[in-house]
């Protein structure tokens, strides 16, 4: 049995929908990363605007570390950590040693 037009525009219609909703997910989950960032990016002590100032190696290097945050599996830790509800050093962060040398060098 052959689908009718209304069954083909409903089907057109929930693949835009879904199509939709992933981008928001995804748009939501990197802003959720960009702000553990920068809030991890000052607890460690630097400026979270360090890659806005106009140096494209920097600006490459924080755009790599952004890539990382929004890859980042640590997303809960993260955020006790931040909120000092987690102990010790943030070697669950896989730009600490990144934040740590550009500690060194910015200071």
């Amino acid at each position: 049995m052959a689908p009718s037009m209304m069954q083909i525009v409903i089907a057109i219609l929930l693949v835009v929908i879904a199509v939709g909703l992933v981008f928001a997910a995804r748009k939501f989950m990197g802003a959720g990363s960009t702000w553990r960032m920068r809030r991890m990016m000052m607890r460690v002590g630097l400026d979270p605007d360090i890659g806005n100032y106009g140096d494209p190696k920097m600006e490459s290097i924080m755009q790599a570390a952004r890539k990382t945050c929004g890859r980042c599996q640590s997303e809960s830790v993260c955020e006790q950590w931040l909120e000092d509800q987690e102990g010790g050093e943030n070697t669950f962060c896989p730009n600490a040693e990144l934040f740590r040398e550009l500690t060194k060098t910015t200071l």
